[in-house]
């Protein structure tokens, strides 16, 4: 984890990805929403790696006289799909997400590459976004292991408030999306399960 990091002004082009980061952060103010839906055209690890670095710092209580402080608890959703984002460049990104968004609502990493490190580390990470009722991890590759690992702790924090599970195309598997079908019957005011393998 700690690669992700160090060196954070060394990464090529920080300069423009940390822009990027900031003027997101002032729409945010307004919709309570932070989105990257689309590539770049920069690296999608380099991109979650500035987001969350520029994200802790604005959202940080040292940040709040600053004209560009960001209340953490003004953010409800946060979109960054179709990005390519590395396992473990994501399994970090999702560790810092109680730091800048502690009220999250709605999580969308669809269209990157995490697997059971990332899936492992939002498990790890669930206690800590108390307001989360929708998840959508879409087209990535959790796999069986690491459908069970999130199975397992979705069941256990959020049995009465998930809403919203997606994790479509993921390598399930016929035994992992049975598994999901039966978890599902656990939570209570689910709405929406797509779990196609």
């Amino acid at each position: 984890m700690s690669a992700n990091t160090n060196n954070i002004s060394s990464i090529p082009h920080y300069e423009e990805l940390q822009q990027r980061c900031v003027a997101e952060i002032v729409q945010c103010r307004d919709d309570g929403i932070i989105e990257f839906n689309s590539p770049t055209g920069y690296p999608g690890d380099d991109l979650a790696r500035v987001l969350a670095h520029t994200l802790t710092q604005h959202a940080s209580p040292d940040h709040q006289h600053q004209r560009d402080h960001l209340p953490s608890s003004c953010i409800t959703s946060v979109v960054f799909t179709s990005q390519q984002m590395s396992d473990e460049v994501g399994a970090h990104f999702i560790q810092t997400l109680p730091l800048w968004c502690p009220n999250l609502h709605i999580l969308n990493l669809s269209g990157n590459q995490l697997s059971l490190l990332s899936a492992s580390e939002l498990a790890r990470t669930l206690p800590s976004l108390p307001g989360l009722n929708e998840i959508i991890l879409n087209y990535n590759n959790l796999g069986l292991e690491g459908a069970r690992v999130l199975v397992s702790a979705l069941e256990e924090h959020l049995f009465d408030r998930l809403v919203t599970l997606m994790v479509a195309s993921n390598d399930l598997g016929a035994e992992g999306v049975k598994m999901m079908q039966e978890a599902s019957h656990s939570f209570l005011k689910l709405k929406t399960l797509d779990i196609c393998k």
